[in-house]
Formats: C-alpha cells, structure tokens, sequence
C-alpha cells in the first residue's frame, strides 16, 4: 500500500481532502496529516520511503516549495502535488522545476485531484519496475563493462567506458587496471571437470 502524507496550515482544509478522497481504491493510505511543512520534512527523515506528499504552497514558516526542494533532497522518487490558491504562474514553474509531480489551483475539485494522485502512483510505480530491471541486469551489464574493457584500446577506455563505470560504481581513478582473458581447457583424461579456481591457479603458477 502506497502512503501518502498531506499537509495544510488549515486544519479545516486537511479534514476536508482526508474526508473527500477514496484512498483504499488507490491502494493508499495516509501516514500522516500535518499543519507546517517542518513537521513532514522531520517526519520524512525518520521515514524516509513515503510514496506521495499532498501539499498547500502557502504556508508560514516553511512554503510547500521550500519543503518540496528538501523532500526531494530525502528521496527523490516522492512523488509531490501542490495545491495553491494562488494563480500565479511563476509558482508553477518553479515547482515544476524543482521536480514537483503535479499543481493544482484551489478550490480543489476532488475528482482532478483523484486522478493526479492515481498518476503520480502509477508513475511511482513505473520508476520502481525501471529500478528493479536494472539491478537484475546490473551483473551482465557488469560483465558486459569489462568485456568492453578488455577489447578497448587503452588511450580511449575512459572517454569510451567512463558513463557505464560511473552508472555501475566502479571505480576508474583508482591506477591501472590489470585484466586477464582465460580459455581452460578440458583434456579426455580429466575425469571431472576443474573448477574454476583451480584453473586459474593452474594457469598463473
């Protein structure tokens, strides 16, 4: 279940979205209500993994965008919606800019709110399912650097190679590279096969 934070300096506004929005038929829940946007950037360090922010731009002490740029700091795959009274272009760009999900006009129609949210989730969900695919590849795609490694001439491996290490952390400042390619082979004689330790051993004495 996805959760969900919101977050308004009017109590009256927040009982109002909790009491309007079907939650449980987006798969979400809330974790929290809150009136000032200190209280959900503490609470995002203690729980970092929050799914979605539901928030007024106007608010005292810290402003909706002021919280979105630290919330995005914390974990920048929270998704975050805007809401303003305010129709002021300039605040949508920059909440745009900074990577908010969405921006909402008050009076909030529940019905568009709904479907923002329904959006962000599946977009949430998206970018988790591109995450996951890649850490399964990220062994063969491992493979796959250093293969290229072996086959690259020396004076353009960097320039070449550099985007893959980067992506995959590893480390391609740290001296010289040592990469040896090994074929073992299997005489009739061997009853079992040689492991590849073994092999190695084998090869380098």
């Amino acid at each position: 279940m996805y959760r969900i934070i919101v977050v308004d300096d009017s109590a009256l506004f927040v009982k109002g979205l909790i009491a309007n929005l079907d939650l449980a038929s987006l798969d979400a829940g809330l974790h929290g209500a809150f009136l000032n946007a200190t209280d959900v950037i503490a609470c995002l360090k203690k729980n970092p993994d929050i799914d979605l922010i539901i928030s007024d731009i106007r608010m005292p002490y810290m402003t909706g965008l002021e919280m979105a740029r630290e919330a995005l700091a914390i974990n920048p795959q929270i998704k975050i919606i805007l809401i303003s009274a305010y129709d002021d272009f300039e605040y949508a760009q920059e909440a745009l800019r900074i990577g908010v999900f969405d921006y909402i006009q008050k009076p909030v129609r529940y019905d568009t709110l709904s479907a923002a949210i329904q959006k962000a989730l599946r977009r949430l969900e998206e970018e988790r399912q591109t995450v996951k695919r890649l850490e399964e590849a990220q062994p063969a795609l491992i493979d796959k650097f250093y293969t290229d490694l072996i086959h690259t001439h020396p004076l353009a491996a960097e320039s070449l190679l550099k985007k893959q290490a980067d992506y995959l952390d590893i480390a391609h400042r740290q001296g010289a590279f040592l990469c040896i390619a090994m074929v073992s082979e299997l005489t009739e004689a061997e009853e079992q096969p040689v492991s590849l330790e073994k092999s190695v051993l084998h090869l380098l004495a």
